[in-house]
């Protein structure tokens, strides 16, 4: 029985070196001056990620909050004023666009370019 452990052992580090190895192997071999090769070694790459459950695209933002709900619920604070006990998470895009400045921000910041 323990003989079988110490086989089991042996196999599953034989296993991870190899695994070590092919990740060596494909980082030497593609080039990335190459655009094709450059595409083949970024596709195989996500595909492993996948294959391990990694999320090889991590950018889900866990929102408690809407903007416009933040607006309105926050809007009466002074400048620079601070909420001790509470904690909000909110997501968006920011655009730059000139003509609309200055903009008003919530909590009655102005930001201005």
């Amino acid at each position: 029985m323990q003989k079988q452990k110490e086989k089991e052992q042996k196999e599953a580090q034989k296993a991870a070196l190899q695994m070590e190895s092919n990740k060596v192997k494909i980082t030497k071999s593609a080039d990335p001056s190459d655009p094709q090769e450059y595409y083949k070694m970024r596709v195989s790459m996500i595909e492993n990620r996948r294959a391990n459950g990694d999320n090889p695209f991590p950018h889900k933002f866990n929102v408690s909050i809407s903007i416009t709900e933040f607006v309105s619920k926050y809007n009466y604070l002074e400048k620079d004023a601070l909420l001790e006990d509470t904690v909000v998470s909110v997501a968006g895009t920011h655009y730059f666009i000139p003509s609309l400045l200055p903009v008003v921000l919530p909590g009655n910041c102005v930001y201005m370019s």
